[in-house]
């Protein structure tokens, strides 16, 4: 095996690949930048998602022409003088890997213009060699243009997704910073259209309405703590607003926006039984701490970080959110009464609820009554069925067994339902708020929400009208089923049954079915087990765990040592 030196330009796309995976990220590395040339001011212009051009203006100190002939070379950067400077980091960047990367991959162009300079400076690189440079007219900051990313490298294009979900993650981006930023002025726009307008401002209350909704605000509670070298500010949500994965979850350390398992778990082990297990809290969190005891080169889009001591950081946030929640009212707070969806999610006395419930369920479960004796069928602890088999015993878990059979039944009705375009309209439209990642996954996901029978408007700002709905899902709360389904599109899950749907079939089957301490009729046992038989996925119930276990002669032999 011969070893090979890669060529620069090889090793500089290689690099660019580790940096620079998609536009969203070209985005993220230049704010950065303008953010630590100390701009108060930073207007992002998008063109085709980022593919055809992303712009970047700042009114940041600007470059010398010296400077900028360095700073799009790899390693060249103004945040480190040498490796004692890793120790304690206070740029976002560091690493001098972001605007290499950049220009090794597209056509970048950079003017730039020290305040005390009457001139600036221009510069621009195609696929890493200069092909223009010389003095130019520009304001004060700096001018990044970044034209045709990934042109030289269109492997990387296979890879990334619709036009529509590359702009939500570049808003995602731009989201992040101007929560963590109050102060600063962003600008965000798409082809010409502004998407938001963010001016400075004091304090983030203003930015969490508009960015994320004012369902999310309404349900938000203060966080503040000071314990020696930790500050923690932000705010969490109420127990109510909990949601089944992070998509609400914002971590800032020293203003660099994280993901980080710990302080995740932290807020999570705060909460304790206030939650269920399968629900996440959601909060916004900043975390100041002196520099030199997090280590942000943990990985090269430094997303990720680690703490010297770790179990401190844990035992300030989970103290945080426990004092927060002991000091706010937790009551659950009664949503906007609407006509049309009163019913809480999961709640089988809705409309949809007692419709399917009426087509499979086969008795009624108030009935209380004394076991038969049987010769061959018994109920053990009122919860599991002990059936004798040829090749041994079977036990039946009662519930899991019931849920399971429900719910293929309920999906087999859904399906027929929506099959039949069976729609309602509204008697009195319903207004909702989205956040701006929502409505952007909305729109992306729009028809399938059409197909589904749906009829949503943009109404104005953040707010939208629902007038039709599904049948199945009449009497249940809309609102909360579009933003769970819009979660999981955002994630990509889109089988047949939209995983929210199949969640709620999933609930609603958990509800209707015999519970653990139901006194069970020999007819009903062997109609469970008959009806079982005939399920498909008769292994397990919805959630996964085990219908039946059967348990073989042999291994009852070996249990008596026969």
């Amino acid at each position: 095996m011969k070893i090979y030196t890669l060529p620069d330009s090889v090793v500089a796309k290689i690099s660019a690949g580790e940096v620079i995976e998609r536009p969203a990220y070209a985005v993220k590395e230049l704010i950065e930048n303008s953010i630590d040339a100390r701009a108060s001011t930073i207007d992002i212009q998008i063109e085709d998602a980022g593919l055809k051009q992303i712009i970047v203006q700042d009114n940041g100190e600007g470059m010398s022409e010296e400077d900028l002939k360095l700073s799009f070379l790899p390693h060249t950067t103004s945040k480190l003088d040498d490796e004692h400077d890793l120790i304690g980091i206070k740029t976002l960047g560091f690493r001098g890997e972001a605007l290499a990367s950049i220009a090794a991959i597209s056509t970048l162009t950079i003017k730039t213009r020290e305040k005390q300079n009457p001139a600036g400076y221009e510069i621009t690189i195609r696929h890493g060699d200069i092909e223009h440079a010389g003095p130019v007219g520009t304001p004060p900051g700096t001018i990044v243009r970044v034209d045709t990313l990934f042109l030289s490298v269109p492997a990387r294009k296979k890879f990334l997704k619709s036009a529509k979900t590359e702009l939500r993650l570049i808003t995602n981006v731009v989201t992040n910073f101007a929560l963590s930023y109050p102060s600063l002025h962003f600008v965000l726009t798409h082809n010409g259209k502004t998407i938001f307008d963010l001016p400075g401002r004091e304090n983030n209350l203003g930015r969490i309405k508009q960015l994320l909704g004012n369902s999310f605000f309404e349900e938000l509670l203060p966080v503040a703590l000071e314990d020696g070298f930790i500050q923690i500010s932000g705010f969490i949500g109420r127990p109510q607003s909990a949601l089944k994965n992070n998509a609400r979850q914002f971590v800032f350390v020293n203003q660099r926006t994280v993901t980080d398992r710990m302080i995740q778990t932290a807020v999570k082990e705060a909460f304790g039984s206030l939650l269920p297990s399968s629900s996440t809290p959601i909060f916004i969190l900043e975390i100041t701490v002196p520099p030199e005891i997090v280590d942000v080169n943990v990985h090269p889009r430094k997303e990720q970080i680690s703490f010297t001591n770790a179990q401190e950081i844990f035992a300030a946030v989970k103290q945080a959110v426990s004092e927060s929640l002991q000091e706010n009212n937790l009551t659950f707070k009664l949503a906007k009464f609407r006509t049309e969806n009163s019913a809480r999610l999961g709640e089988t006395t809705s409309f949809s609820g007692e419709l399917l419930k009426s087509a499979v369920l086969p008795w009624d479960r108030s009935e209380k009554i004394a076991i038969k004796p049987s010769e061959r069928l018994m109920q053990i602890h009122q919860t599991y069925i002990f059936v004798p088999t040829l090749e041994g015993l079977g036990l039946i878990d009662q519930h899991a067994a019931h849920e399971r059979i429900l719910f293929e039944e309920f999906v087999t009705t859904f399906v027929k339902k929506k099959k039949d375009q069976q729609a309602y309209e509204l008697n009195k439209p319903l207004t909702f708020d989205l956040s701006l990642s929502e409505s952007q996954i909305l729109e992306e996901f729009d028809q399938i929400f059409t197909e589904l029978g749906f009829t949503i408007d943009h109404f104005q700002g953040s707010t939208f009208i629902i007038r039709t709905a599904p049948a199945v899902f009449k009497g249940r709360n809309l609102e909360k089923i579009i933003k769970d389904m819009l979660v999981d599109m955002a994630e990509g899950e889109l089988p047949t049954i939209d995983l929210r749907t199949e969640r709620m079939l999933a609930f609603l089957s958990c509800r209707a079915a015999v519970k653990a301490g139901d006194v069970l009729t020999e007819r009903q046992m062997k109609d469970i087990i008959k009806r079982l038989e005939k399920t498909a996925n008769n292994a397990t119930c919805p959630h996964g765990r085990p219908t039946r276990i059967q348990i073989s002669i042999a291994e009852l032999d070996k249990l008596f040592k026969r």
